[in-house]
């Protein structure tokens, strides 16, 4: 083989991993991974189509285009003061609820606050299910 021939084999097959690449991992590179990045995808969209596309299979009903007018409209003048980051532990054995606040926007998470949930909290989380 030539060398001209071997350099556009490289350049093809460079091309190709690229080109599958994007296909396969490019969509996964949108999707937001904390609440900052959920706030950014939100405001970015231009339809409810676009933005239902990050709810998890089964659970298109939590998320209703009323939601998403409220969300464009109260983002439409001003951002947000402040987005928080929160993971609650529920054990319902003991009915007790634990708080985890997390900074948003980092690679890997940060503690800010535990707390435990009062009881009236942990029951309204409990009727989510």
């Amino acid at each position: 083989m030539k060398l001209k021939e071997v350099h556009y084999q490289r350049i093809i097959t460079g091309l190709l991993v690229i080109i599958i690449l994007g296909v396969t991992v490019g969509p996964n590179l949108i999707k937001p991974k904390n609440s900052l990045e959920l706030y950014q995808y939100l405001n970015s969209t231009d339809s409810f189509d676009e933005a239902k596309e990050i709810m998890l299979d089964g659970y298109a009903e939590n998320f209703s285009e009323a939601d998403y007018e409220r969300i464009k409209q109260d983002n439409y003048d001003t951002s947000p003061d402040m987005i928080r980051q929160f993971t609650v532990l529920q054990y319902p054995s003991n009915k007790k609820s634990i708080l985890i606040e997390t900074a948003p926007g980092l690679n890997k998470l940060k503690v800010l606050r535990i707390e435990r949930l009062p009881n009236d909290i942990t029951d309204y989380l409990d009727g989510l299910e």
